[in-house]
């Protein structure tokens, strides 16, 4: 009996510790080059990504013999991929720019980390399609002012000047950095987390001689972890540093770098949007102008466990013909699922226009995944049996009212007249 206790107890551990997972399918795959880093180095990492994901293999690609495969026939086999620097220009097997690219496209997520020792070719192109390039080898980050060693290559970043403020890591303690840093372009989907301190540079430390031609990055143009989300949720995340992730400095900060990449944290979906008539909520019939309705939607975040209300302020709903004809913040309604927030807009009245509407809800915030919802309705014109007669017409009163004058000046006129007559043929009777 004890033992069947004791095994009732192992299912139920287990099975709490699967529900605890990414709600995303989290096969992971990690690939170093053993001849630039020391996988032992970094086994706090290792346990944490065996810890929150469901499998993790590793390739050692300092072994010839070892091959990267992403993709068998031609489905994504992984949904994690950890890249530490790697030396040489060439890769093996799937690790290069256009697979890597598409390895996103389909919805998987990277961590790249390239540094003045690793600086893969490949690894670099990829990043550079992203918008972020990377110093090139034997470029390192150097600071003369906050530099804590005689090179001065090793930088106490300010938090105050080096934290760029977003929603996916909150560094709570100085950091010490050292590597390489990058400039970025002009994407929007681009979320800076890190950039390097004013007085700073970038250069060929080969070289020696610091000018225009050796100089990467000066100043805070330089950005030492820079964080991607593409239009399909997917994520990608680059490192111009090993210290975020070895044993000494694996601290908070660095697994929320990685639970973000890898799709456990600001997670969020949408359980329902729907729309309906204020006085008639079951209705299916079509839509008419000026027809009152409310819309409804519901958000929820997964919070590492489970899946809770995702509660904020500035959801909006947009009716949309070509352009939106109204832009509506929506409320916060109280609701028994534990699950999801329930937003709506209260009741509000389509246009006087008919045609096809679209009711739209975009949540694009730096960080959180992208919600988008849209129905495509159409909105009829009034039947002729639908519009409104006579005394419902405001503008009609005068009018029913000017003939309805008439027809009583009319009556009186004839009764009058009638009356009058009579009384003069009396008269000249009389005579």
């Amino acid at each position: 009996m004890n033992h069947f206790k004791g095994l009732i107890v192992l299912i139920w551990s287990f099975c709490t510790a699967v529900m605890a997972l990414s709600p995303i399918a989290s096969d992971t795959l990690v690939v170093y080059d053993s001849s630039v880093v020391e996988l032992d180095e970094f086994s706090s990492l290792v346990d944490h990504l065996n810890g929150e994901f469901s499998k993790v293999d590793i390739v050692d690609l300092s072994d010839k013999a070892s091959d990267v495969q992403l993709f068998y026939n031609q489905k994504r086999i992984y949904q994690n991929l950890l890249v530490f620097p790697i030396s040489g220009q060439s890769t093996q097997g799937d690790l290069n720019a256009l697979k890597l690219i598409e390895f996103v496209n389909e919805g998987g997520d990277i961590i790249s980390i390239t540094n003045q020792v690793g600086s893969n070719s490949e690894i670099v192109a990829f990043n550079t399609e992203l918008g972020v390039f990377p110093s090139p080898k034997n470029y390192k980050l150097i600071d003369h002012f906050n530099g804590v060693n005689e090179q001065h290559d090793e930088i106490r970043l300010s938090l105050e000047e080096s934290v760029v403020p977003n929603s996916i890591v909150a560094f709570n303690k100085a950091i010490v950095y050292s590597g390489a840093a990058s400039l970025l372009s002009n994407n929007e989907y681009l979320i800076p987390l890190l950039k390097a301190p004013k007085t700073s540079f970038a250069y060929d430390i080969n070289e020696g001689v610091v000018n225009d031609q050796s100089t990467w990055t000066s100043g805070d143009q330089g950005f030492l972890a820079v964080a991607f989300q593409g239009l399909n949720n997917a994520r990608s995340l680059w490192l111009g540093s090993t210290l975020f992730f070895d044993n000494e400095h694996f601290d908070q900060s660095a697994k929320d770098l990685v639970d973000w990449t890898f799709q456990s944290r600001n997670l969020l979906k949408s359980t329902f949007a729907k729309h309906y008539l204020t006085d008639d909520p079951e209705s299916t019939e079509e839509y008419k102008v000026k027809d009152e309705v409310v819309y409804e939607i519901g958000l929820s975040e997964w919070n590492g466990k489970e899946w809770a209300p995702f509660k904020v302020n500035d959801v909006q709903l947009e009716l949309i013909m070509l352009d939106p004809y109204y832009r509506i913040t929506l409320d916060q309604v109280k609701t028994e699922d534990e699950s999801a927030q329930v937003y709506t807009s209260g009741p509000f009245k389509l246009p006087d226009q008919h045609g096809m509407f679209t009711f739209s809800t975009k949540y694009f915030r730096p960080g959180y995944t992208f919600i988008e919802e849209e129905d495509i309705v159409p909105v009829r014109h009034l039947a002729n049996d639908e519009y409104p007669r006579s005394w419902e017409i405001t503008n009609s009163w005068v009018y029913v009212a000017s003939a309805g004058a008439v027809v009583i000046a009319w009556v009186i006129f004839v009764i009058f007249f009638l009356y009058s007559t009579e009384d003069a043929t009396e008269i000249k009777k009389n005579i």
